[in-house]
């Protein structure tokens, strides 16, 4: 599930409280390392939070989607704050 959210903050907290559940989860933001690339690209994350800017500024973001590990686990996209896409 990949999350896209403006608000890097409430990303933070979704994401700490899913790894409190067990489940393996991340957000990635501009000073996201290399590694946090490579274990998604290994579908290592069943949950990824990001925001749009992340996402669509660099190549190394938007490539994520062309890996087959990281498609083939990937069960939706969901837009929070859907209400400000057209701002972003």
């Amino acid at each position: 599930m990949v999350v896209i959210s403006p608000l890097k903050s409430l990303m933070e907290e979704q994401v700490s409280f899913l790894k409190e559940l067990g489940i393996p989860a991340v957000c990635i933001t501009d000073e996201s390392k290399d590694n946090v690339i490579e274990a998604m690209m290994q579908g290592r994350y069943s949950h990824v939070y990001a925001s749009p800017e992340c996402l669509l500024s660099t190549n190394k973001w938007r490539g994520i989607f062309a890996y087959k590990a990281f498609v083939e686990n990937l069960v939706g996209v969901a837009v929070d704050e859907a209400h400000c896409i057209d701002q972003w």
